[in-house]
Order: structure tokens, then sequence, then C-alpha cells
């Protein structure tokens, strides 16, 4: 099955969510880790709307709405997708990792496109600068006003906020 590609950075509730995305669509996500929503975690979206469509893809629960209110209040131009509790006939469970192919697919539909990202940072040159202890990513995410990430997604989300070795460095 072709994935079909989003033309956005996806903010979902957690990793399920994400898998159940990345199942139909080639697709960015950053997970809030449930309702707990840190400022850390808004200043990076609040970054990362400086070059990209943010859009909102969250339950439709009580702190899926809640969740989305917080976001939306830090991110105007934030895209809200919503999430029909209708579509969960008799299911205990209602979210985005429950919904089925069709409900989808009609979600994401007017968000087709590619994602065009530049990468500004090589995998060589992050391996060069001094992140390789968890200690010294949780000082540059601290610096930078963002939530802890592990390499891999650390340097994604470099590369997403255009910075370059020489500006990590210069940070660090």
């Amino acid at each position: 099955m072709v994935k079909i590609p989003v033309n956005g950075i996806v903010v979902v509730e957690g990793k399920t969510d994400t898998q159940q995305l990345q199942r139909y669509f080639d697709v960015l996500t950053i997970a809030t880790n449930g309702f707990a929503v840190s400022q850390r975690l808004i200043n990076c979206l609040k970054l990362l709307s400086q070059h990209y469509r943010i859009i909102l893809c969250l339950d439709p629960d009580g702190p899926g709405k809640k969740i989305t209110a917080r976001l939306l209040a830090a991110l105007p131009n934030a895209k809200v997708i919503a999430i029909d509790k209708r579509w969960f006939k008799n299911q205990s469970k209602i979210g985005l990792a429950e919904l089925d192919e069709k409900h989808m697919r009609n979600l994401f539909n007017d968000l087709i496109g590619e994602l065009t990202v530049k990468p500004t940072l090589t995998w060589n040159d992050y391996q060069a600068l001094p992140l390789d202890t968890r200690n010294a990513r949780i000082q540059l995410c601290a610096k930078l006003s963002i939530p802890y990430f592990n390499h891999l997604q650390l340097f994604k989300i470099l590369n997403l906020l255009k910075f370059n070795q020489a500006k990590i460095k210069y940070i660090i």
C-alpha cells in the first residue's frame, strides 16, 4: 500500500496514535504523551510553526479536547482535525488509534502533499557534536527550551528547526 504524504507536522496524544497514522500516511508526528503538555513542548511547536503547518489531531474525549484548547491558545494558526465521536459505535475507547482506515483517510484528505524538509544538519555533523551523553542532550534541550529528545528524535527536531552544526555549537 502506498502511503499518502501529509503536508504538516501532526500533533497526537501518544505512540499508538503515531503508529496508526503511519500505517496510512507518510507523516511527521509529535506526541504530547498524554494530558500533561509541557511549556517546553509548546515552545517547540511554536518554533516549528515558523516553518511548517501544525496540525492538531487529538482524541475527541475530555482530555483530548483540553489538550487541543491549550495548544490552540498557544498556536492560533494551527489546523484542528476534529474526530467525530459518532464514528466509534459500540467501542469503549474512542480515539485516533482506534479509527478505521476510511475515516482516517477522510480526515486528512485536504492535507495531502509533500512536507519539504531540507536538511541543515547531516548525521555525521550531528555525531561530531558533544551530545553523546543524555545529560548533554538535556542541557541543549533546556537551552532551546524544548522537551528532552533521544539522539534520533533530537537530530530530526534540529533539522526541522533548521539548525546547522555551527548554530548548535554556538548554543552549547
